[in-house]
């Protein structure tokens, strides 16, 4: 038996396991359920008893010890197998116990049925050990919260079909005999869904997890806070469940006395309530992971007390609909999340263990509770002469308040995920994350490169937080277009130390292919763990990956780089250079480097797109950027209307310094009209102006102007200092 199941015998059981799941929902919903509950109550069981049986689905599950012990002989699939056999061989003598009744013997055909259910339940205990590290052999990490809820959604489905066809034959002059039909039909799809069982591969992994000593286990759990707490979480949400479920179903019947069929009706409506959660958590669980939805899922468990309540004596359709809505998404959310969270968590060696001993005390804590606790209470308040629906209404209320407990026992697992769950619940109602879960779970079934890259493409536009995972895998991807075009979208979206450590690995090893993008994005987003990756960077012959990083790190305000970044933009003539190194040196704000760029815009050789840029980041760090991109924009238009825009500039700017206006005014027409002088004009207005503006920047400008080694200033520069001196005036006017 190999060490670990290929790909293929993975897939394989997948579907094997997806075959079982759907015939076993068929016999499910003909032997318990909402049908044992009906056919419990037509035999004539008051409510302590149809309390006791429905709690033998949990009282049986010590038993699990049995099915640890065949497991470490025979392995999970076969152990699955023979006691789902076992199962269906007892609830075959659920339909001996109407013949016992008619024989006279009334309370002995209640203890028959009591029998079969113990024995039913007794099997499907030491079957079901088996159940959680078969599905942890059978999936991975990566798709196992999908297969989890696939294998809900199929259960769900087909146990909405059989319940709606039992629906559509009972009604309320419905026979013992036709109850007993149901249950044959569910024996018969128990034996044949138990075939499918024994085809299942299994690796020796989990065979050997249940040859391991339960003492091993129980010392991990013990000693393990993440496992305790899972466990205290585990027994709370499951005492919940058994305490709100079955007793919505009694209210439904006695305390607005419903008949059998409709019912059915509502436990179908439950049924589409978990086929909901089951395609929500398909969607969800890989993605946020199991804690926020646990969480959420059990005050779905407390809405539903308070809806009871509330509920009016006379029977409203909607009010109850919603009831039972919430009840089959809350029952189907708690179990799916518990599992995933298990599975994620809880090592492969100790999972057959740890599984036996979170069932056993889970399950006896749900039974007794349900049993005793709750069967006890409801016939307590019968007692003190309490009828119809008031009974159900102060029985849910106090259970709305020991929900608490369970909620309280949610919120303290620890985060599976970087999902908190005030984010997770306002994702639910934000469309452009549906949007991103239905592109994420499309990415997920994918194989074709060209799907994927239109995929990675519509959730850079939809810019959701939860895409991170899935694009951050994509940056592995063999094609270069579907890797550069996941950090795209990945700029869009907060990311988490993973994926920007993943990001810096890019830095460091995607020269000449993807790492320039990978430093932009890491400076976009400030991670300043990318600082030593980003300075070596600086020394690559990857002129885009050096242009990107000299940005980022300005943007991390790395002065400690400032220097490098300063000769690499001083001695390079490469315009992508020039430009970034450009961006570095405005966003650092430092003013040394304007001589720096005023004798770059003296190369007469310089690109004009360059030039231009050079222009805007001189302009940028004597704080009048703006202006200058607006009149630029006039000056390409119409040069005339340019020239009279810049004028309006300046007389607006210099009404406390008219003088020194009027001499500037007088520059601009001398540039207007290409007149000799225009340097020397300017060089000698600095001169004059207030002695509150001969600061560091403006002797920067006075010198350049002044010095004879300058032999060629372009129009566009002259034109330029005017803007840069008329703003000075502006700002001196105005006392800044």
């Amino acid at each position: 038996m190999e060490e670990k199941l290929t790909p293929a015998q993975k897939q394989y059981g997948q579907q094997t396991y997806i075959w079982f799941t759907r015939i076993n929902a068929l016999s499910f919903g003909s032997l318990a359920d909402s049908i044992l509950i009906l056919y419990s109550i037509r035999l004539g069981a008051d409510d302590l008893l149809v309390a006791i049986l429905t709690s033998f689905f949990y009282l049986t599950l010590p038993m699990m010890g049995l099915g640890k012990r065949f497991i470490a002989s025979n392995g999970v699939s076969k152990t699955f197998g023979w006691c789902w056999i076992g199962r269906n061989i007892s609830a075959s003598l659920m339909i001996l116990a109407p013949f016992v009744q008619q024989l006279g013997y009334h309370d002995l055909g209640l203890a028959t049925l009591a029998i079969a259910v113990f024995g039913f339940f007794l099997f499907r205990s030491m079957g079901v050990i088996a159940n959680t590290p078969l599905l942890g052999d059978i999936t991975n990490q990566q798709d196992r919260g999908n297969f989890i809820s696939r294998v809900w959604i199929n259960s769900n489905l087909y146990l909405f079909l059989v319940i709606i066809a039992i629906a559509l034959v009972l009604n309320d002059n419905t026979n013992i005999e036709t109850y007993q039909c149901i249950i044959a039909f569910g024996c018969v799809a128990g034996f044949i869904s138990s075939i499918f069982l024994f085809k299942i591969p299994e690796s020796s992994g989990v065979w050997r997890s249940g040859k391991r000593p339960l003492k091993e286990t129980a010392r991990f759990i013990s000693q393990d806070q993440v496992a305790r707490k899972l466990f205290i979480a585990w027994v709370g949400t499951t005492s919940l469940s058994a305490l709100v479920v079955p007793f919505s179903m009694l209210s439904l019947k006695r305390g607005y006395l419903y008949s059998d069929q409709g019912a059915l009706v509502f436990a179908i409506i439950a049924i589409l309530g978990g086929i909901f959660v089951s395609y929500l958590n398909r969607l969800l669980l890989d993605r946020v992971g199991p804690r926020p939805m646990l969480f959420i899922y059990t005050s779905g468990f407390g809405l539903v007390c308070l809806l009871w309540v509330i509920a009016p004596i006379d029977f409203l359709l909607f009010h109850t609909v919603l009831i039972f809505l919430i009840s089959g998404m809350s029952g189907s959310g708690c179990s799916t999340s518990l599992s995933h969270y298990f599975l994620g968590y809880i090592p492969e060696e100790h999972r057959v263990g740890s599984s036996l001993l979170i069932n056993i005390i889970a399950g006896l804590s749900a039974g007794l509770v349900g049993s005793l606790v709750g069967g006890m209470f409801l016939k307590t308040l019968r007692h003190f002469g309490l009828a119809g629906l008031n009974v159900y209404r102060i029985y849910f209320s106090v259970i709305f308040l020991f929900h608490f407990g369970a909620l309280i026992s949610a919120f303290r697992l620890r985060p599976l995920e970087n999902r908190r769950i005030k984010d997770v619940l306002s994702m639910l109602f934000s469309i452009r994350d549906w949007r991103a879960l239905y592109s994420l779970q499309k990415l997920s079934e994918s194989t074709k490169p060209e799907k994927d890259l239109k995929l990675v493409g519509k959730l850079s536009e939809l810019a959701s937080d939860l895409s991170e995972d899935t694009l951050s895998q994509y940056l592995d991807s063999p094609r270069f277009f579907i890797q550069t075009r996941a950090m795209t979208a990945l700029r869009t979206i907060n990311f988490g130390q993973r994926t920007a450590a993943r990001l810096i690995e890019h830095v460091s090893k995607g020269e000449f292919t993807s790492a320039y993008l990978a430093a932009e994005i890491l400076g976009e987003h400030h991670v300043a763990e990318a600082i030593p990756a980003l300075r070596q960077a600086l020394n690559s012959k990857d002129v885009f990956l050096k242009g990107k990083s000299m940005v980022a790190l300005a943007r991390l305000n790395d002065r400690d780089s400032f220097a490098r970044i300063t000769e690499i933009f001083s001695s390079t003539k490469n315009p992508r250079l020039l430009i970034h190194g450009l961006h570095a040196l405005v966003i650092l704000e430092d003013a040394n480097a304007i001589p720096i760029i005023l004798n770059k815009l003296t190369l007469p050789s310089l690109p004009e797109p360059v030039s231009n840029e050079l222009l805007f980041g001189l302009c940028e760090l004597f704080h009048v950027g703006e202006a200058f991109y607006r009149l630029f924009s006039i000056f390409q238009d119409d040069l005339d209307t340019g020239f009279l825009s810049l004028k309006e500039f300046v007389s607006k700017s210099a009404k406390k310094y008219i003088a020194v206006g009027f001499e500037l005014n007088r520059i601009v027409d001398m540039i207007s009209q290409r007149a000799p002088g225009i340097r020397e004009a300017l060089a000698a207005l600095t001169m004059r102006f207030p002695v509150q503006l001969q600061n560091h920047p403006l002797a920067y400008l006075q010198k350049f102007l002044s010095d004879p080694a300058v032999s060629f200033i372009p129009a566009k520069l002259l034109l330029s200092t005017a803007l840069i001196l008329a703003n000075a005036l502006d700002t001196a006017q105005a006392g800044k």
